[in-house]
């Protein structure tokens, strides 16, 4: 395997732009030092550059990062947990399928098993 490519991805799941993104934050701090209005400001930042889901899994790594601390033995209050996903950037569910997924009697042009 080809080292830094897992998966086939370029990058390995938690992507190097956003691990720049925190870790160009957060480089001297201690956990302790870290509140929920630093990490709003970071995730506003990786957003303004128009990477909304990417402020998002910002978001989801250091929630993981906090819960990893806690689980061995770090007494810290984890930022994550006040800052909601949906506080970040709001996902469009309303998505199209396609054609082939109309309503039945539909008449359907170029799907499969239609006249």
């Amino acid at each position: 395997m080809v080292p830094g490519i897992a998966h086939g991805r370029k990058y390995a799941p938690c992507d190097a732009p956003s691990m720049s993104a925190i870790s160009l934050t957060f480089r001297n701090r201690l956990l302790t030092e870290i509140t929920p209005d630093d990490l709003r400001m970071m995730c506003g930042k990786v957003k303004e550059r128009g990477a909304p889901a990417t402020a998002v899994h910002v978001r989801d790594i250091v929630k993981l990062i906090f819960a990893f601390a806690i689980l061995h033995g770090e007494k810290v209050a984890n930022p994550a947990d006040e800052v909601g996903p949906a506080s970040i950037a709001t996902v469009n569910r309303h998505r199209i399928g396609p054609p082939c997924r109309l309503p039945i009697g539909t008449p359907l042009a170029g799907c499969p098993g239609s006249a």
